[in-house]
């Protein structure tokens, strides 16, 4: 990570490169099995999986993307629910959601069947953006709170074309627990505007000011390079954001969350309620 440090920003922001405050997601090796997978993430939260998906898989889903984006005019395609959505149905997404040896590893790690939202979250983020700091419980806790989201880079992901970063151990933090209890759809109107670390927070993020979450929260917040196939599977407690996108091209990820198949599940994310 040494001499990244111009490249560190988050919603606009410098974020310090300094050892203490900024880190290497360290993936668990190949064999290990669900204990350490679990171990792991108690611990910092989410772990990095290398190699974890066919990469022949994911460059079928990374060609109908860019299909898709190219036959459509202007930048906004990222903030565009429905285009997303119709991103979200494409046969090659839906079939890594759907692959059976995905969810054959969540199972192991749930300890019981496991399965899908019946969603994609397709990421298609143009030079200049990121994601601010925020947890998935918020947008998505309305059936179970045991939740795990897997995140899977489309292309060959640089600290320059803005990837995930977790905030190591964020995920134990009462200030956090408290912040999982929100309902983004459901903001009590005594929390608008909301406010952090010096400034305006929207909808259901935690804050826009990286270094303040690490200040408040503790921790590092860990990234790293990712090829096609690499995944980060993180707790939906762990705060996480994306790096901005300084470089010259679009960054494309996709992320999936995934729960046990006998609990109730959002119903805005399943069935006939999720975006098709």
């Amino acid at each position: 990570m040494n001499g990244a440090g111009p490249l560190l920003r988050v919603q606009g922001r410098r974020v310090s490169a300094e050892p203490t405050a900024f880190g290497q997601l360290m993936p668990v090796s190949d064999n290990a099995d669900a204990t350490v997978v679990r171990a792991r993430l108690e611990t910092d939260g989410g772990v990095l999986l290398r190699g974890f998906v066919d990469p022949a898989k994911i460059a079928a889903a990374a060609r109908a993307v860019r299909e898709h984006i190219e036959v459509i005019d202007g930048t906004d395609v990222h903030r565009n629910k429905r285009v997303l959505t119709a991103l979200a149905d494409a046969p090659e997404v839906r079939a890594l959601r759907q692959d059976a040896q995905v969810r054959a590893w969540f199972s192991a790690i749930f300890d019981e069947p496991a399965r899908s939202f019946d969603h994609t979250w397709v990421r298609a983020v143009p030079p200049g953006d990121g994601t601010a700091p925020h947890c998935d419980l918020p947008y998505m806790a309305r059936g179970t709170d045991r939740i795990l989201t897997l995140w899977l880079p489309l292309t060959r992901v640089t600290l320059a074309d803005g990837p995930l970063a977790i905030l190591s151990g964020s995920h134990q933090h009462p200030t956090i627990q408290d912040y999982c209890r929100l309902d983004a759809d459901r903001l009590p109107r005594r929390l608008l505007p909301r406010f952090r670390h010096g400034r305006r927070v929207p909808e259901a993020k935690f804050s826009r000011n990286a270094d303040g979450c690490r200040r408040e929260l503790g921790g590092r917040w860990l990234t790293s390079t990712f090829e096609p196939g690499d995944a980060v599977v993180f707790s939906a407690r762990t705060l996480h954001c994306s790096l901005d996108n300084t470089g010259r091209r679009w960054r494309l990820s996709l992320d999936t969350r995934y729960q046990p198949d006998a609990a109730a599940c959002d119903p805005r994310w399943s069935g006939r309620a999720a975006p098709r």
